[in-house]
């Protein structure tokens, strides 16, 4: 039996996904450029200022199923996005779900104009919370929060009530159909390679694939703009919203973040300390575990005499935290299952601009 003693290191905003890439007829990987993307466009329906341009990373949780749960919050309206992608070492780059909540718009009646069956309030909760399901990178099903949805079948949308009655089917105007826009999105994710090394040409691609996902998206809201219902109507504002926020989510917003720049960070390997300097700063990574039975976590810290927090995160849990606290400490966090292969780690700075901290976390685990 053989025992490994590893530590997990954070290097910032972390989650590289490879993608498979294509062979010269010698076998030699080749990496294709891909034309610079688009200008962002203008949203064509009013979103009254809900979408915000400060989003800041602030947890990465993974799975064992193999995703990952990227949150971003916005500080200036607390509204909460979350993109689940393939982890690491998936193959491809896959965009499952995204989920937006705490959603603010100042008059939400005015999206559904005159004429409403919803209650202003059931109208204001509905744009409040919503997601999108994809398959294959490209939008499968809108769900609001009560329940209604709005599905992507063969070139129509077709909108239902919470309990799923048909309320309304709207063939797609679009001269650019969703068809033709997977195949473009599966062509990128075909043609380049995603080497951990080639940190660019990754964020050109998953730039390249949020660009599609989001016209595939902006698609479905034009269709939409045909709705008569109010349920139409809503999914079209926020399916405008979803397109939008994918696209500005490629785009340094004001804090310079772009949601590349997580994901094409490679994952940290065991045994590397960390030390960070900062004011109210979260710091959010992936940590890769050594393969094996019973892995154990072991977190070293030190905060010094301004107190910190930090926090791990797997499989939908937080399974761990301190703080906020000073000084030295060393802990054993309870086991995790067999073969776990990434944790997810947060640090959260003081405000205190004089604040400091390093910590590494142990891994161990036997064959």
């Amino acid at each position: 039996m053989i025992s490994f003693s590893h530590s997990i290191a954070l290097v910032g905003l972390s989650s590289l996904v490879a993608i498979t890439p294509s062979t010269s007829p010698a076998g030699s990987p080749t990496v294709v450029p891909i034309a610079a993307i688009p200008i962002i466009r203008e949203a064509p329906t009013n979103l009254q200022g809900a979408l915000a341009d400060d989003f800041v990373v602030s947890q990465q949780t993974p799975y064992s199923t193999g995703r990952n749960e990227i949150l971003s919050i916005s500080p200036s309206t607390g509204t909460r996005q979350l993109y689940e992608v393939s982890l690491p070492d998936t193959g491809t780059f896959q965009l499952y779900e995204t989920h937006f909540s705490n959603v603010s718009v100042r008059e939400p009646s005015k999206v559904v104009d005159e004429s409403q069956s919803l209650g202003d309030e059931q109208i204001e909760t509905s744009l409040s919370q919503f997601s999108i399901r994809y398959d294959n990178n490209q939008p499968a099903i809108a769900y609001l929060a009560d329940g209604a949805s709005a599905t992507f079948e063969s070139g129509q949308v077709v909108v239902r009530s919470p309990s799923g009655q048909v309320i309304e089917t709207l063939s797609s105007q679009s001269s650019t159909p969703l068809t033709h826009n997977q195949s473009i999105a599966n062509q990128a994710s075909k043609s380049l390679q995603l080497a951990q090394a080639n940190t660019d040409s990754c964020q050109q691609t998953i730039r390249t694939q949020f660009y599609h996902v989001s016209v595939a998206v902006s698609s479905g809201a034009k269709t939409l703009k045909q709705a008569q219902s109010d349920y139409g109507k809503v999914f079209n504002w926020i399916l405008t919203f979803s397109a939008k926020a994918l696209e500005n989510s490629t785009v340094p917003n004001s804090r310079n973040i772009t949601f590349q720049s997580v994901a094409c960070q490679p994952p940290v390997l065991c045994n590397e300390p960390q030390t960070y300097a900062g004011a109210n700063e979260i710091r959010t990574d992936l940590f890769r575990l050594p393969q094996g039975r019973n892995p154990l976590v072991t977190l070293q810290y030190e905060f010094y005499e301004i107190p910190d927090r930090i926090e791990l995160y797997y499989n939908g849990e937080m399974i761990f935290s301190v703080g906020p606290a000073s000084g030295y400490d060393i802990t054993q966090i309870a086991s995790l299952p067999d073969n776990t292969n990434y944790v997810g780690v947060k640090v959260i700075g003081n405000t205190d601009s004089g604040t400091l901290w390093n910590y590494t976390i142990l891994c161990d685990s036997q064959l």
